[in-house]
């Protein structure tokens, strides 16, 4: 064999092995974003069922804490309905995350729940409680966000000053302490 032939041989082997070096490299790269993409997804339908969930929550205490005689007709109901269809959309969302998400984003959501359970809870007529579950809910909700946001490669999003002036002094109106304890 001459030098030429060696040459070439050399070039086409080491060019066949970066071929293969480059696709391994490019596919896994792909699974990778097909991953991502998939997570983007499922955790974009938790936080719209989370959020979805919580105004339904909102609603359905304003309703219920009309008086009967001047609430709409049906207000009660369809409300009612309302929140247990979210019931239904965050247990079909929790199995799509129980496969993909990791301990402390599913830790958030699960919190996130709770805390819209004991909003559910929250006795009528006790604007306090209510109050307070409300603000602990919206806490949990930011919590799951930001728990899918940074699995996510992505900065956190301080909700508090994001919010209006209404959601703002209702959270501070929740986290201060009674004055018995100061």
């Amino acid at each position: 064999m001459d030098a030429g032939t060696v040459v070439a041989l050399v070039l086409g082997v080491v060019g066949f092995a970066l071929s293969g070096v480059t696709l391994y490299f490019n596919r896994r790269d792909a699974k990778d974003a097909r991953w991502l993409q998939e997570k983007r997804v499922i955790y974009a339908r938790t936080q719209a069922a989370l959020t979805e969930q919580y105004e339904a929550m909102v609603r359905f205490m304003n309703v219920f804490n009309l008086d009967r005689a001047t609430r709409p007709p049906g207000e009660f109901d369809d409300a009612q309905t309302r929140t247990n269809e979210g019931w239904s959309t965050l247990v079909a969302v929790r199995g799509e995350l129980d496969l993909l998400a990791p301990g402390d984003v599913r830790a958030a959501v699960e919190s996130a729940k709770t805390a819209l359970f004991d909003l559910a809870w929250a006795l009528p007529g006790d604007d306090e409680e209510q109050s307070a579950a409300q603000s602990e809910a919206e806490r949990q909700n930011a919590r799951a966000l930001n728990a899918m946001r940074a699995d996510l490669g992505l900065k956190a999003i301080d909700l508090y000053t994001a919010a209006d002036a209404d959601v703002r002094l209702r959270i501070d109106e929740s986290t201060k302490r009674p004055k018995d304890f100061e």
